[in-house]
């Protein structure tokens, strides 16, 4: 019966972990326009499509949104990210391996807000 218990809560423990991962995911939809309409957009150098732009990009803290078309300067959107909730839930049933997993996999990241509106300078 001892035997039974713990391998009830171990797989409990391991089903909430990675909570915010499973919740959440490890991408997030952003939209991305600016007020010249087929620049292109890329994330972290490389290119994801052209403005005006909407899809799902990897969360990560160190992301950066670059908005170009030639004959204008190009602009650097470095998105605000936030906890989302799932991740307090996560550290109260997940512990220490739930939390680590959302960390290691960008989940614990979420892009507040997710929409972004450049304006681009002529060279």
């Amino acid at each position: 019966m001892k035997k039974f218990f713990i391998l009830v809560v171990i797989s409990i423990t391991l089903i909430f972990m990675g909570c915010s991962t499973i919740m959440n995911g490890t991408s997030q939809m952003v939209s991305v326009n600016s007020d010249i309409e087929e620049a292109d957009v890329l994330v972290n150098g490389n290119k994801v499509g052209k403005t005006p732009f909407s899809g799902k990009i990897k969360r990560s803290s160190k992301t950066v949104i670059t908005v170009q078309k030639e004959g204008y300067s190009p602009v650097n959107v470095t998105p605000h990210t936030e906890l989302p909730s799932a991740f307090w839930g996560n550290i109260i049933l997940g512990g220490f391996f739930g939390s680590t997993t959302d960390y290691a996999s960008g989940a614990v990241n979420e892009y507040t807000p997710n929409t972004f509106y450049v304006n681009l300078k002529k060279k």
